[in-house]
Formats: C-alpha cells, sequence, structure tokens
C-alpha cells in the first residue's frame, strides 16, 4: 500500500494481476476421469520358477482366450472392478493389436501400451549394443509397425483406446544402469524422435496420444540436483525426471541431434511416470509435494501402484492416493499392479495380483504361439490382512464388483450353442442364468428379446429338465414368440468375440463346401481375415438359408444377427436382404433383389450412387419408379442411372443441392433399421496435453468433441472471475478514496489557510490521481524485480508459469551452448561440435532452483541478486572439462547393494527413521530372468529407498559419480559383460535366473525375440 491512503502500489497491483492470471489459468475446465488402472499380464504358467511361454504380447489376438468376452473376459472384470485404464507391457509390433483395442473401446477403456525392450538392450543390433544409444531407427521401425498392426486406424487416427504409449519401462535400470543418465536419456529423446517421424510417414492426424517414460523408484545419485536435501534426503524419481526433462529441452546436451522439436512435444504430449511399492503416504509427502515445485505442467502418473506390507489395507490406501490424486492438478492416477499371480516368477512376487488361476473350470486349452496353454478360472487373492484384493479395489475405483462365486462356472453368456453348453446350465438350477442362455439362443435364431420379464418365464421350465438342446430349438424356431422380434433378412456373419484361427478353420471349409467361389470375393473385402469371413459365410447361408445352428454357427465362429439391432460386425461385406447392409456387389444386389420391393431396391441404389459413383440421388420418388423394374444386373443398373435427370453431380447432370431433403422414404421397419448405429461407438478422445493441467483437458492436439464445451467453460470461469475481481477493486478503490478525502478534509480543519496550501493541495491532489487497482495494467512491464529471498518455493524457471506471455518468453529463449568452435564434452565424451549458429542463452538458474538445460563443463554467472528476469545474461566461455569420474565396472553399476538394503525381495522390511517401510524391492531382488526380459527389471519398486540416506544402486560415495556427470563409456555392454552382470545379479539375490547369460532368444512368428521367456529377446 502507498502510505495511509488505502492504494495498491504498482508492485501490488502487478501481483494481483498475476494471481488472477495464476487462478484463471488453473481452474478445472470440466470434471476429468482419474486414470484408474490395473497392469495387466496374465501369463498361463502355474509351475513356479518355470516359463511356459515364448511371448508376453498379451495384445495379440492369440492372447484373446485370457480377455476375450466369450471366454475369461479379462476386461471385463476389469470393468466390473471400476477401472477405465489397462496397462500392458509386451509388445511384438509384428501382430495385430486392433481386435484388443476394439474390446477395451467396447468397454470404454483406455490401453496403456508399453514399447518392447527388444530393440532397446536385446536385438542383436540394439541400440545399446550398435549405435551408443541413439535409438531412433530402431524404435522408429517398431512403431511403425504398431502403427500399421492397430494404434491408427483407417482413416489414420489414432485408436480411441489408446491413451499412453509407455516409450520405455524403466530406462534407469537397463539403459545400461541408473548411474548413466547421459545414456537413457539420449536412449529416451532419441526414440521419442523415432516415433515422431514413424507418425508423420504413417499420415497419423487428429488427437495424438501422449507419450511417457516409466522411471524406477530409486534414488539418482548421478542426476540433476541429486544433491538437493527433499525432507532429509533426495527424493526417488524426481532426479530421473529433471534429467529427461532437460534432454528434452536440449538433446544436442546428451549428443543428440533432434530432428523433430522435442522440446514442443515434452510440453505438449509427455507424460512423467514411475512405479512404486510405496504407499499413499509416501508418495504424498515424499514425491508429489516437491514434483509439484519442479514441474508446474507436465502431468505424472504412477504405472505400478501396490503396497503389499503387512500394516497396509489395501482399500484405505487406495481411496487415500485416488483422493491425492484428486486434489492434485498435476498427478493424473494410478495402475494397480497387478492382475494376476505370477506363479513363473515365485516368491514375495505372488503378493501382488489380485486373482489367482484355478484348475476347478478351465475356458479351453488354446494355441499361444505355438504353445498349448489352458485359460483358467480366475479365484480372488487376499493380501496380509486377509482381505480380498478384488474387492479393495472394487471399493476404491468405485466398480459394481464381482460375483465370486461364478467365476469358476460355466458362464450362460460363453458356453457354447449345443447340447453341453444347454446341460451345463440347466444343472446351476438358476432361473436367470437359464433365461441369458435362452436369450443368446433366441439372437442367433434371428430374433430380438423384447420382453425380458416372459423370456425367464419360458426359461424357467427348461431348468433341471430332461429336455434337449434340438428339442429347445425347434420350438423357438417354429412358434417364433411374440416377446421377440423376429428379422427375415438376418445374415450371418464372422463372430468377432470367436478366435481368428477358428474362423479361419471354418472360412477355408466354407469356401470348399459351396457353390460360390472364394476367390471373387471383392478386394475391398479383402481388407482382413473378419471381413473375407463375413463375405464367404453370408454367401454360405444365402444359399442354405435355413438350420442357423447347423449352417450359421460353425462351433461359435460364425453368428446369425438380425439386421434391426446393432452388431458391431457391420463390416459393409455382408450379403442380406436388408438393402441398408447389403454388400455394394453384384452378390449383394442381387440378393436385395429377392425382396420384390421397389422400395429397398431404391435404397440400395441410392447407397451405390452415394458410395460408389459418389453423387447424390434429387428425387427419391423417381429413383424407387425406376425401381420398380430394375436391370438384372448391377452393372447395367449403374448404366442406367448414369443416364437418368435424378441423379445429380454427374457431367452434363445438375449440381447436386448443398443440402438434400429426400433422404429416403417415409418410416417403415426397414428405414427404422437405417437409423441403427452400427459397430461399437467410439467415446470421445482424450489426450492428456501435458502444458496443461490436470483440470484442462487441451484443445490443442484435437482434445475431442468436448472441447468446444471446455473452451465456453474456461470463459465463463474467466468472466466471473472478472467481474469479481473488477467488483473487488471497485470497492477498494471506493474504500481508497474516501480514505484521502477524509485525510484532506482533516487537514484542511487542523491547519489554518496559509501560502503553502496550494502546494499541499496539488501534492494530495498529484496523489489522488495516481493510478488505481486496475487502471492501465496493459502497460505494466511482465520483467518485474523482486527479491530472491522472497521466493516461497524453489521454482523450476523464474516465475514464468505466472503469465502465458512470461512463458512464451521463457521457452524461446535458446538452449545452453559452448561458445564459438568450441566442441561440447562430458565425462571425457566428445558429443558433438556446435557451430556459432546454434549458439545462445539458456533460462538462468537461481539459488535454489533446478536448471532447465543441462550444464556442460563451465556454468553460467548468477544473476543479479534482486532481479528475476526473464532473460538472463549470457553465457560465459565454457571452462575446462571435470574431471573423470571414478571406474566402475559394468557389474557394480547393475548390482544392488546387499548389505545396504533393507527388507529382501519385496518383503515388508523394517522400517527406518519416518516409519516407511524399509526397502523391500530393492534391485537384484527381481533376478532378470525370474521376471520376463522386456517387462520390468530389477528394482522397479523400492519402498522405503529413499528414507535416511540409503542408496539402492552403484557405489555409495559421493565422489564416486559426481552430480550430472556420466561414467565413462562401457564398451563391453554390448555383448557378454553385460550378462554376466546380470547373472551376477541372479545368483546374489535369491533364486537364479533363467537363461540371462548368452541363450538365444528362440521367439516365435515373423520377428524372432519378441514376447515373454527366459532368454534374452523376449521382452
Amino acid at each position: 500500500y502507498r502510505g495511509h491512503t488505502g492504494q495498491l502500489g504498482p508492485h501490488a497491483r502487478f501481483w494481483l494481476l498475476a494471481v488472477l492470471v495464476h487462478t484463471v489459468a488453473s481452474m478445472p475446465t470440466a470434471a476429468e476421469e482419474l486414470i484408474k488402472g490395473i497392469s495387466y499380464g496374465p501369463n498361463p504358467c502355474l509351475q513356479r520358477g518355470e516359463l511356459c511361454i515364448q511371448q508376453d504380447d498379451f495384445m495379440a489376438p492369440a492372447a484373446k482366450p485370457f480377455w476375450g468376452s466369450r471366454f475369461r473376459g479379462d476386461l471385463q472384470v476389469m470393468k466390473a472392478l471400476g477401472a477405465n485404464h489397462v496397462r500392458l507391457y509386451g509388445n511384438n509390433p509384428a501382430n495385430s493389436h486392433r481386435n484388443f483395442l476394439d474390446e477395451a473401446n467396447v468397454l470404454s477403456m483406455k490401453a496403456i501400451v508399453g514399447m518392447s525392450d527388444y530393440p532397446y538392450t536385446q536385438s542383436p543390433d540394439s541400440c545399446m549394443a550398435t549405435t551408443n544409444y541413439d535409438c531412433y531407427s530402431q524404435i522408429k521401425v517398431q512403431y511403425a509397425m504398431n502403427l500399421k498392426n492397430g494404434f491408427m486406424l483407417e482413416d489414420g487416427s489414432y485408436h480411441p483406446a489408446l491413451g499412453h504409449v509407455i516409450v520405455i519401462n524403466e530406462p534407469d535400470l537397463k539403459l545400461p544402469g541408473i548411474s548413466s543418465p547421459l545414456f537413457w536419456c539420449k536412449g529416451i529423446v532419441s526414440a521419442v524422435d523415432g516415433m515422431l517421424d514413424a507418425e508423420k510417414e504413417a499420415g497419423v492426424k487428429g488427437p495424438l496420444v501422449n507419450f511417457t517414460a516409466t522411471f524406477s523408484y530409486a534414488i539418482c545419485d548421478s542426476c540433476l540436483n541429486a544433491e538437493k536435501n527433499f525432507n532429509g534426503g533426495p527424493a526417488p524419481g524426481l532426479g530421473q525426471m529433471e534429467e529427461l526433462r532437460a534432454a528434452f529441452l536440449n538433446p544436442i546436451s546428451v549428443g543428440y541431434v533432434a530432428r523433430n522439436d522435442l522440446a514442443a512435444v515434452y510440453h505438449s504430449r509427455f507424460t512423467n511416470s514411475f512405479n512404486t511399492a510405496n504407499p499413499a503416504d509416501d508418495i504424498k509427502g515424499k514425491f508429489l509435494f516437491f514434483y509439484e515445485q519442479l514441474f508446474h505442467k507436465v502431468p505424472v502418473m504412477i504405472g505400478e501402484y501396490h503396497s503389499p506390507n503387512k500394516g497396509t489395507k489395501q482399500e484405505e490406501d487406495l481411496k487415500a492416493i485416488l483422493n491425492i490424486a484428486s486434489e492434485s492438478v498435476l498427478f493424473r492416477g494410478i495402475s494397480f499392479f497387478e492382475y494376476q499371480v505370477r506363479y513363473d516368477k515365485g516368491g514375495t512376487e505372488e503378493a501382488f495380483g489380485m486373482f489367482g488361476l484355478s484348475n476347478k473350470f478351465s475356458f479351453g486349452t488354446f494355441d499361444y504361439f505355438g504353445d498349448k496353454v489352458p485359460s483358467l478360472c480366475l479365484v480372488p487373492q487376499k493380501d496380509a490382512l486377509g482381505e480380498l484384493l478384488p474387492s479393495a479395489v472394487a471399493a476404491a475405483y468405485g466398480g459394481s464388483g464381482l460375483s465370486y462365486s461364478t467365476l469358476c462356472v460355466a458362464d450362460p453368456a460363453k458356453v457354447g450353442l449345443d447340447q453341453t453348453g444347454f446341460q451345463q446350465v440347466a444343472a446351476q438350477g438358476s432361473n436367470e442364468r437359464m433365461a441369458a442362455f435362452m436369450g443368446r439362443l433366441v439372437n442367433h435364431l434371428g430374433g430380438h428379446v423384447q420382453e425380458q420379464s416372459d423370456l425367464v418365464s419360458f426359461s424357467k421350465h427348461f431348468v433341471g429338465s430332461s429336455e434337449t438342446f434340438s428339442t429347445v430349438a425347434q420350438e423357438l424356431m417354429q412358434t417364433q414368440p411374440s416377446w421377440a422380434l423376429w428379422d427375415k433378412q438376418a445374415t450371418c456373419v464372422a463372430d468377432r468375440e470367436a478366435l481368428l484361427q477358428q474362423v479361419h478353420e471354418k472360412f477355408d471349409w466354407v469356401c470348399g463346401n459351396m457353390k460360390f467361389d472364394c476367390q471373387k470375393i471383392p478386394q475391398e473385402c479383402k481388407r482382413d481375415s473378419w471381413t473375407m469371413a463375413d463375405y464367404a459365410f453370408s454367401m454360405y447361408w444365402i444359399e442354405k438359408l435355413e438350420m442357423p445352428l447347423q449352417n450359421c454357427y460353425f462351433d461359435g465362429a460364425a453368428a446369425y444377427v438380425s439386421t434391426l439391432t446393432t452388431f458391431a460386425a457391420n463390416s459393409g461385406c455382408h450379403i442380406s436382404r436388408n438393402p441398408l447392409i447389403s454388400a455394394l456387389t453384384e452378390e449383394g444386389y442381387k440378393e436385395v433383389l429377392n425382396n420384390n420391393e421397389s422400395q429397398q431396391t431404391a435404397i440400395f441404389l441410392q447407397r451405390f450412387v452415394r458410395s460408389q459413383l459418389e453423387v447424390d440421388i434429387i428425387d427419391f420418388e423417381a429413383l424407387e419408379y425406376f425401381a420398380e423394374a430394375p436391370p438384372a444386373t448391377l452393372a447395367a443398373a449403374e448404366l442406367a442411372l448414369k443416364e437418368k435427370p435424378f441423379v445429380c453431380g454427374l457431367e452434363g447432370h445438375n449440381p447436386c443441392p448443398t443440402t438434400t431433403t429426400t433422404t429416403g422414404p417415409p418410416t417403415t421397419t426397414v428405414a427404422t433399421a437405417r437409423a441403427t448405429t452400427f459397430g461399437p461407438v467410439k467415446p470421445p478422445v482424450h489426450n492428456w496435453h501435458d502444458n496443461l493441467s490436470h483440470r484442462q483437458a487441451a484443445a490443442s492436439n484435437g482434445g475431442g468433441p468436448a472441447a468446444w464445451k471446455i473452451a465456453v467453460v474456461v470463459v465463463v470461469a474467466a468472466v466471473v472471475i472478472g467481474v469479481a475481481s473488477l467488483a473487488a477493486v471497485a470497492a477498494m478503490n471506493s474504500k481508497a478514496k474516501k480514505i484521502k478525502a477524509d485525510a484532506k478534509a482533516r487537514k484542511a480543519r487542523a491547519r489554518p489557510s496559509g501560502a503553502n496550501d496550494q502546494l499541499r493541495d496539488v501534492e494530495i491532489d498529484a496523489l489522488s490521481h495516481a493510478p488505481l487497482v486496475g487502471q492501465q495494467l496493459g502497460q505494466q512491464p511482465f520483467e518485474f524485480l523482486i527479491p530472491v529471498a522472497a521466493q516461497p518455493t524453489p521454482l523450476a524457471t523464474p516465475l514464468h508459469t505466472q503469465h502465458p506471455a512470461l512463458q512464451q518468453a521463457a521457452f524461446a529463449q535458446p538452449p545452453l551452448s559452448p561458445p564459438p568452435d568450441q566442441t561440447l564434452t562430458r565425462s571425457g565424451q566428445q558429443l558433438g561440435h556446435v557451430p556459432p549458429a546454434q549458439l545462445g542463452e539458456q533460462i538462468p538458474t537461481f539459488d535454489g532452483a533446478p536448471s532447465f538445460g543441462r550444464r556442460a563443463s563451465g556454468s553460467l554467472p548468477q544473476p543479479p541478486p534482486l532481479t528475476i528476469s526473464i532473460v538472463g545474461p549470457p553465457p560465459a566461455a565454457a571452462s575446462a572439462s571435470a574431471p573423470a569420474p571414478a571406474s566402475v565396472s559394468p557389474a557394480a553399476s547393475l548390482l544392488a547393494y546387499p548389505d545396504q538394503r533393507r527388507g529382501g525381495g519385496r518383503t515388508p522390511g523394517a522400517s527406518s527413521g519416518r516409519g516407511t517401510p524399509g526397502g523391500s524391492r530393492t534391485p537384484g531382488s527381481r533376478t532378470p530372468g525370474m521376471r520376463t526380459p522386456g517387462s520390468r527389471t530389477p528394482g522397479s519398486r523400492t519402498p522405503g529407498m529413499h528414507v535416511g540416506r540409503a542408496r539402492q544402486l552403484g557405489v555409495r560415495h559421493a565422489d564416486e559419480f559426481p552430480v550430472r556427470e556420466a561414467p565413462p563409456p562401457l564398451p563391453a555392454l554390448a555383448g557378454g559383460a553385460l550378462r554376466s552382470a546380470q547373472t551376477v545379479v541372479a545368483s546374489t539375490n535369491g533364486p537364479p535366473g533363467f537363461g540371462t547369460g548368452t541363450a538365444p532368444g528362440f521367439g516365435a512368428g515373423p520377428a524372432p525375440g519378441f514376447g515373454a521367456g527366459p532368454a534374452p529377446g523376449f521382452g
């Protein structure tokens, strides 16, 4: 305040503006859904310590017996528990992932998918072995295949079920280790660069997915700001994230020349993430509090979350961590670790799965990449306190829960439509379950149940009866009860819930047992196996036209479906009498002609004109008159239509109007079907644009259909705040004027008139006309002075987030570069020559605040102590390179510190100092091979590893790894030395690994080495 008058001075006015801008920027624009994920790796191996499969790509069609709705239905189980995301690990890009994403999309779930470790560390051409951690080319090839095989739709957009893409899981523990931030940062930024170019070449458009790199929860002694004191010691995970930010903003600092604007990608579509087994209280006090000070805009999520310690009540802890996320502007949510017990790993690793497997019931034995494996039923597991884990997750996630008693009995929605399935359901003695089975049977006979109560009444007569399935089916076909709607235009399609291998087998059989030549399937219906089977199955049915259970079931590979209701298989390749869906081919046209109804023929021809000729009909009645005597073939009809005046848009014809009111005939049974939406409805795509807060769904990359609503909310909120602020300002100004007037009056009464009164009046009048709050604020400079000591908390940048103009100015500064013609070095390694054209200044770093960019040898001079300015002083000439760190062997960089470890392999350890659990998951407890290579590496989660000064990895002494300096090159890491180091880990921390050494990979498929397995090359 200025004096006693109540007026706001210029600094106060600026801070008021800054507060208003920050308030508007951080206001929630829409209630966004937290990530409530489940980590998914349904390994079917029951033998402890034995790996029975060759791939761990559980998104592939071969894994459908686990997640498919016709089988065990793992995705449906997750949905019932309240999950909205599923996190996956293995990823063989040669496999199709479209079916899995389609299934998730139907359930309104998102997939958090990960890139395989194979191109990073396991392939003979891995970037660690051959290109000095430059992973651009390896990951570009892999991601291009991913886009082709399901990540991208036919229109070039990302699949709506794709949420985040994990560039690499726990790179700080495998490229090659936590003491080498230069290497794993270079690997990540180069990989993202390759993924961006893969997107460009594939023509990806529309809303883009977010990338993330999931770190361990270990402390990085060699990372930026490792010397920082966060609540008694360095905070776990933060050093890795700061290192990666510096590499994104200045890739050349890690020896990589980027092809894309990686800084822009980091600010617009990157999410930080980490894995942890620490409880909610630890996350809030030891990580999130400091993260929100260091990262003002980039969100964070937990890729694996589960604290299995005896003192942790799972439901309370899960609710607590979600509550913390809901109150944070950056914390997106969690993925619970994990869905299924991993018997193949054994030991304490089995404590994390919420479901076990039981031989009590099986959904069948299937071929999984050459291995015969069963799909066994699920059994809920209990935690250390006896609480059912699925119940705890459902309570925290808000799910409806499960009926555990039905998990290991025949499901009427999944059993075969045959005598065996009928008997299995009848034996359960439940009217409701028999009604579910009968509903499926009605649907397969071309009906659609209208009255559920009548269906239950009909079904109860067969519970426990001696009736046969064929008798029941015959009764339904003959009577066609009135409580169902029966479609005479039903068609036969490939059942999308069936296994693809089964569809292939039945396709071959059908093509060999009908008159139609499958070689004549039109090219547009050869997109994939499903569309080819649609065409063949429907043609086979047309030749038979009776007995759907015999001529359109094929042991579950086909489905006889009504065209009057929604069905997900509308591929445009069905031959049907329904003119709205019949394929636009000669066979489809002839089948519609069999209706002998001109209106239906006209509907088909209108579709043909719009789709194939790309013109339109301006007079439907004229078209209907034409259809009363239609040509015998579609080719003849096309030639005749091109001569008709009611076809617009052709050369020599009238142009088509902008809007057409003649969209079809009056409402009929067929017209009702027209309004039906075929296929799963795509929910809005929400990309977490990391440059915005958790409560701000960004529209910068499309934002989905709700983007305009979010914009409206933002504008309204800004107006409300503005009006309220103006009202407050007006009240303050009014009070200030009153105070000044009273003061002037008091002075006039207290002192007699004299020669100096006029001068005093001028002074008071000048004070009265000083700018009030809200006046001339547009002219206030955005570079301002404030004592550094007044900063309440360390900031990642000098207050640039207070206003967009400041932010833009800050990010516009060029990265740190050495003086002209100087070679950038780090730890004795030549990183690259920087030409003078790339020189510039770096955003200054103030006392207590971390740097945005990595510093090379030498440092910038500190700015004046009382100045916080967006543009800092120019960098000084770089000094001589820092001395190289002490030599450390490859094995030492990977080994855990047994004598410093607390607890042990993932068992709750002793508390230390602050009551946090001891290091229950120290590196080495998960030996390479115990866990499938590529999914997670040793030391992914270590509760309490940050307690006190206990370190987890590498040599303990501070002088062993100088801060911000990478260790010397490790040329032997590409070959046997690394594998030897892994073998040492296996032998010193628990059971031995499974063939880590030099055993070759034995992956199946076109790209050997993908998937799970004991040998390198299966992650």
